[in-house]
């Protein structure tokens, strides 16, 4: 049999390759132009699940009905265009593995004979793994960006280049741009507040080391937010995963806001319930409330008068009748006369003298501004704000209007420095009345900045100059209601505290003014010096029970009383004034001595019921005709349960006498005799008389207390004036500086003492002893007692 020409050739072709398609790891096949196999090497027979001869002269259509129709169609296009097509994929099942799917790349390559295409070589390459691997990638990555795509926080994906290659819609929607606009930019310039920023930091950090880094950091506007960021090493780039905590970090800065804010009350609270003097607890104020509120604070305080009451009763009058604004002069003048900056403080310390110049200042300039005004002029924000409901705030730009209201000078320089963007007056108040004003300021400028342009500049160096006020990056503002909520409650709290201390200090002013009007003044015998002195506790409002007296016998001598009653209350303010009595007529009514005084107060309380207990010391100071040439007088003393008494002698060594034991106390039983003790000292020894209130201590023994009073009394004397021979010209100084010396800043019980100082009877009494004062029908000079 004659085989056709192009037959024969593709035989011919097919059988000098027979070697090669045997051995190649690919199927190979010859086809004819009628598309039938020609030969077919065993991996394409595999490839089709049957042996190589059951292909031969069969069509790709007759061996597989569906995938070799697919690849008849290609294989006609090739052999009709004469053009070979490379990588063609495909896909279907061979009639031989029903069910198994398989993808294959094929290649065709038409067969030539004389320029004529009769017929082609196929080699086809099972695909099946590489394109299921391909496909599973392409699932997973499907999977991921919908996963990517649809979590609940921003992800991006950067290259190493730092351009963002993925964003998904939460990524787009925190960012406030369309996905298309953020794919394919570089993070710095899309975001260039990235840079020189923990975003920057954290970005770097995690390409770097290869760690994931997590923080937390906020971008300015228009963002303006907080983002939790998660910054991935994605080689060779990093994946950012980031959420807005802006409600979350907002929520923990406010809580944050009530803690600090009940911290500061509480501690605002502590301070005023410290002290007694307005002056002092308001010191404190202004450092609690700058930072703790606002950069910088003054505390202003009306004065305690009627005249003051009426002037804030005046302007609130105009203010009701809606004049405020065109208030006269005078009436503004009258208010701020009343007026005084007790406190002030900047948060920042290079801008603290600024403050205090602008506090120191102010005042006077309202003042001078509202005198020399030719008309009404708006009333200064701090009066507006004594008449106000609510607090008075000026926002904006603080500083233009209330300088309008300054006139030229130190204070409006201070402001201009200063520059305050927003500032809040509220008036303190309490009970109905007006006590003062608590203004608080925020600064324009940025926080850690200078106040001025020159950061070390103080008030002293800019008041030749004109400063000019530099506008800074930090927009003006006004205090939310918050912070004004806030603000009200401090000048409450401070209102109810300085209302309560006032009170106080009336209350222990009348106190003070009725112990003292039970006490007298001390007679000043010739050459025999009397010294009283009357400290109230600082901590109770009611009169004491402690007193002091000095009276004369009518025979000279000198008697000396100190005491002290049970309690303090007025029952305690009325047994003293018996007590006292009753020593003074036991004394003299006749005469006794120390000891039959206080057996006599004894019985006589008995017989009177007064119905209370006492300590006392009756100290008697007399002389015989043979002591006057001598220089010494006789100090006789009986002691009923009180704190021995203080001898200074004249070269300052000091001595207590307390060799006896004190009898009982007045009160308990009169029945009991009394011992006396008598002492020959020389003159100019000085005898000191006082209550417990002045060496004792709830945390200490009494012994601690004596011997804090002995070295007390040796310092004293030791700084005091003396005369040409080394004896003491001044026992007013003496006893206040014994005072000084032992009792603690805020006394917490009344001290009264009494001292006496025997000056020399050869010299005149000493200019500082005062003019000599006695009762009449006693004697002068000497003080010698008659026989």
């Amino acid at each position: 049999m004659v085989q056709p020409t192009g037959q024969g050739q593709l035989s011919a072709m097919a059988a000098q390759f027979d070697s090669l398609l045997a051995g190649a790891p690919l199927g190979i096949g010859v086809f004819d132009r009628d598309l039938r196999h020609v030969r077919v090497n065993a991996v394409l027979a595999e490839m089709n699940g049957r042996p190589a001869h059951e292909l031969v002269g069969r069509t790709p259509s007759e061996v597989n009905p569906v995938v070799g129709a697919q690849a008849e169609a290609l294989y006609r296009q090739v052999m009709d265009s004469g053009v070979p097509m490379r990588d063609v994929r495909l896909t279907g099942e061979v009639s031989a593995r029903p069910g198994q799917v398989r993808h294959w790349s094929t290649t065709f390559h038409p067969v030539r004979q004389d320029g004529e295409v009769v017929g082609l070589c196929v080699v086809v390459a099972d695909v099946t793994s590489e394109t299921e691997l391909a496909r599973t990638l392409a699932e997973s990555a499907r999977r991921i960006e919908q996963i990517t795509e649809n979590m609940a926080v921003g992800y991006l994906a950067l290259d190493a280049d730092w351009r963002i290659t993925f964003a998904n819609r939460h990524a787009a929607e925190a960012l406030g741009r369309p996905g298309g606009e953020l794919v394919g930019g570089v993070i710095w310039e899309l975001f260039p507040a990235t840079v020189g920023t923990a975003f920057e930091a954290g970005y770097r950090r995690a390409a770097e080391t290869g760690e994931a880094v997590v923080f937390d950091a906020y971008y300015p506007p228009p963002l303006d937010a907080w983002f939790e960021v998660r910054a991935v090493p994605d080689p060779p780039g990093v994946a950012l995963y980031f959420l807005d905590v802006t409600e979350r970090v907002q929520a923990r800065r406010d809580a944050e806001t009530v803690a600090r804010r009940a911290q500061l009350l509480a501690r605002l609270s502590g301070e005023l319930a410290g002290h007694r003097d307005l002056d002092q607890a308001l010191q404190a104020l202004p450092r609690l409330l700058a930072p703790g509120v606002a950069d910088w604070c003054v505390v202003t305080l009306l004065e305690e008068s009627e005249r003051a009451e009426a002037a804030v009763r005046h302007l609130t009058a105009r203010s009701r009748s809606g004049d405020l604004a065109e208030a006269e002069p005078a009436v503004v003048a009258d208010v701020l006369a009343h007026l005084r900056d007790v406190a002030a403080h900047h948060a920042d310390p290079a801008a603290g003298a600024w403050v205090q110049e602008y506090a120191r200042t102010r005042l006077d300039s309202y003042r001078d501004r509202a005198r020399t005004a030719p008309g009404p002029v708006p009333p200064p924000f701090l009066v507006r704000a004594l008449v106000a409901a609510e607090a008075t705030v000026v926002g904006g730009d603080a500083t233009p209007e209330v300088q309008a209201t300054l006139a030229p000078g130190r204070a409006a320089r201070a402001l201009a420095v200063l520059d305050p963007r927003a500032a809040v007056a509220v008036a303190v108040r309490a009970r109905g009345r007006v006590l003062g004003v608590l203004t608080l300021c925020w600064d324009r400028r940025p926080p850690g900045a200078p106040p001025h342009a020159s950061a070390s500049a103080s008030p002293a160096s800019e008041l030749g100059a004109d400063p000019v006020a530099t506008p800074t990056a930090r927009a003006a503002a006004t205090p939310d209601a918050d912070v004004l909520a806030f603000v009200q409650t401090v000048a409450d709290r401070i209102g109810a505290a300085l209302d309560e201390a006032q009170l106080v200090r009336q209350q222990l002013r009348a106190a003070e003014q009725l112990q003292r009007s039970l006490l007298t003044d001390p007679p000043e015998p010739d050459h025999a010096h009397v010294v009283a002195r009357y400290t109230p506790a600082t901590d109770v409002v009611q009169v004491g029970g402690d007193w002091y007296d000095a009276f004369l016998q009518d025979d000279g001598a000198t008697v000396l009383v100190i005491g002290d009653v049970l309690g303090h209350d007025t029952t305690a303010a009325a047994a003293m004034g018996q007590v006292r009595t009753l020593v003074r007529a036991a004394a003299v009514m006749p005469a006794r001595g120390p000891a039959a005084t206080l057996s006599a107060v004894d019985g006589a309380m008995r017989t009177l019921s007064v119905g209370t207990t006492a300590t006392c010391v009756v100290a008697r100071l007399e002389q015989e005709p043979e002591q006057v040439a001598r220089g010494t007088t006789t100090l006789r003393w009986s002691n009923a349960g009180h704190p021995p008494p203080v001898l200074v002698l004249p070269d300052g060594r000091v001595r207590l006498l307390d060799e006896h034991r004190p009898d009982l106390l007045l009160g308990i039983e009169p029945s009991l005799p009394r011992d006396e003790h008598v002492l020959e000292v020389p003159r100019g020894s000085t005898v000191v008389l006082y209550t417990d209130g002045l060496v004792e201590r709830r945390t200490e023994s009494l012994d601690t207390g004596l011997d804090r009073l002995r070295a007390a009394a040796r310092a004293a004397a030791a700084g005091e004036e003396r005369d040409a021979d080394g004896f003491g010209q001044d026992l007013d100084a003496f006893c206040d500086d014994l005072v000084a010396r032992v009792l603690p800043g805020q006394p917490v019980d009344d001290v009264a003492l009494i001292a006496v100082r025997l000056h020399r009877q050869d010299r005149p009494r000493p200019v500082a002893a005062g003019p000599r004062r006695l009762p009449p029908g006693i004697p002068d000079e000497p003080e010698v007692l008659r026989g």
